[in-house]
């Protein structure tokens, strides 16, 4: 389910002619991690991973949070939609992005 929901967002955003630029996501325990992975600028043999979005499963609601990275570097909750029962609801408030919280 994760890599059909959060795997299919990241491969629609990734465009087939740039190549030194990917969207990705890791599972890391509940959370799912969404990711842009680039070369470092200074050192381009260096790849760099900025944080977009993560989601997290809250086994006692049976829910899904969703959380954004601030420029404190802290997860926080996305307050227009902070949660819900089934993760694509989630997938698709990042993907359209309205309030520019996950890609700017």
């Amino acid at each position: 389910m994760i890599d059909n929901v959060v795997g299919g967002l990241c491969r629609k955003l990734n465009h087939p002619k740039i190549k030194d630029l990917s969207i990705e996501y890791r599972v890391e325990k509940q959370d799912v991690i969404i990711f842009e992975k680039r070369p470092a600028w200074d050192q381009p043999n260096e790849m760099i991973e900025t944080p977009a979005a993560k989601f997290r499963f809250n086994r006692t609601k049976n829910e899904w949070r969703l959380l954004w990275m601030r420029a404190d570097l802290k997860w926080h909750s996305y307050q227009p939609l902070s949660s819900s029962a089934t993760l694509s609801n989630l997938v698709n408030e990042v993907e359209a992005d309205p309030y520019g919280c996950f890609w700017g």
